[in-house]
């Protein structure tokens, strides 16, 4: 930022006239001169000694140099950013006992177009784009089941976009999940989403699909593009009114912002917790599970529990789930009395083959996973469906569900 510093200390950020001109020449000169890559950690090392040369503080280099405090201090000091070279050089004239020969020959690795950043973004852009590129899009009836667990899924743990969705589930713990989900969004919309985690964040997996179609057809069946606390997002009017597509939403809800927990420590008995930071879809899921015949204590300001044993139950026989973690976590505990914490599930948790090409290419991309097992179940056509199977773990699993219940209680 360039400062007029004859200005009174109350306006030192506006600009004098005299200057205009300077900032204009200077605003150009960042835009399409070429870029400095400098040897790792040399480009901060410079900055340094040239602040400690001349006495400045980071504000004032930055005035020196005709820049922002923030951009030198961050954006050119952690080298997050490129240097421009005319910048650079002048900056090289503050310092006395340094040449550009010296600069060029033991600072600089190499000399890059103006406009090379914006070549990369604009590839990445267009691949992107490209992976995303929606097609053939095709919408359900709202009557269908399939559609309204899908909308509990992303009341749960989805957001909506101006230009698509975006669904983030837990890694590595719901890997089978993130596939039938991905399968229910085939099934309903015949697009298949983009599956990745991201460096910053690899206890989750992201499900994204870009369409502003499918947005304009979730607005029309009662959804809410933006954040879901801030606009208060509830169940749809249509699904609060059938009460079988109630129970599917019920069940997507759950599956995603719910699950099957202890009830107390040394007690052999399990409850279903719900959690929303939203209370008008807290209010909306109590109610819903209150007309479906389910008796619970008065709900708190983010949350719930359905604590009745023979509730418990029916909830798994009536509503179900399709959350391998809930079909093991509510299995073990019928067998054991227990039901298992995460550590003990990520040693016993049964794994599709789908779901382990899955962790295979993940794991190709740098993203560390914790070993699960082998074995997942088909997804029946009932609300039941995932958790009716006869023996949802196979015999052979047995002992290590018992050696793990085993272990939590030492």
């Amino acid at each position: 930022m360039i400062l007029d510093s004859n200005a009174p200390s109350g306006n030192r950020s506006v600009y004098s006239i005299n200057n205009w001109s300077t900032l204009f020449s200077i605003m150009a000169e960042r835009i399409i001169d070429m870029r400095l890559k400098f040897r790792k950690g040399m480009q901060r090392k410079l900055l340094l000694r040239v602040k400690k040369h001349g006495g400045f503080s980071w504000k004032k280099l930055g005035e020196k140099l005709g820049v922002s405090e923030f951009t030198v201090m961050h954006d050119w000091g952690i080298e997050k950013r490129t240097m421009p070279m005319g910048i650079t050089r002048r900056m090289v004239e503050l310092y006395s006992d340094l040449d550009w020969n010296n600069v060029e020959k033991n600072y600089i690795l190499e000399t890059r177009e103006s406009n090379w950043g914006q070549k990369i973004g604009g590839a990445i852009s267009l691949e992107k784009n490209r992976l995303c590129r929606v097609v053939n899009i095709s919408f359900p009836r709202k009557s269908s089941p399939r559609l309204a667990e899908f909308v509990g899924i992303m009341l749960g743990d989805g957001h909506l976009s101006q230009n698509g969705i975006e669904i983030s589930l837990e890694s590595p713990l719901e890997l089978d999940y993130a596939i039938y989900v991905s399968d229910v969004i085939h099934e309903l919309f015949n697009v298949v989403p983009r599956m990745r985690i991201k460096p910053n964040n690899p206890k989750c997996i992201y499900l994204v699909v870009n369409s502003r179609k499918l947005v304009s057809f979730l607005e029309g069946a009662g959804m809410t593009v933006g954040n879901k606390v801030k606009n208060g997002v509830r169940i749809p009017e249509f699904v609060r009114k059938d009460k079988q597509l109630l129970r599917w939403c019920l069940r997507g809800l759950i599956d995603t912002d719910g699950g099957i927990f202890d009830k107390q420590k040394n007690y052999s008995r399990a409850l279903i917790e719900f959690k929303s930071f939203s209370y008008p879809l807290l209010t909306d899921t109590y109610e819903g599970l209150e007309r479906l015949g389910f008796h619970m204590p008065k709900k708190g300001t983010i949350c719930f529990r359905v604590q009745k044993q023979k509730d418990v139950n029916k909830y798994f026989r009536v509503i179900g789930t399709s959350n391998q973690k809930n079909i093991t976590r509510y299995a073990i505990f019928k067998e054991t009395g227990h039901v298992p914490h995460r550590e003990d599930l990520l040693r016993i948790l049964p794994v599709s083959t789908r779901a382990r090409s899955l962790a295979a290419s993940l794991l190709a991309k740098g993203c560390e996973l914790p070993n699960t097992q082998e074995k997942a179940h088909d997804v029946g056509s009932n609300p039941a469906g995932r958790i009716s199977t006869p023996d949802p773990l196979p015999c052979m699993r047995r002992t290590s569900c018992k050696a793990a219940t085993a272990s939590r209680r030492t």
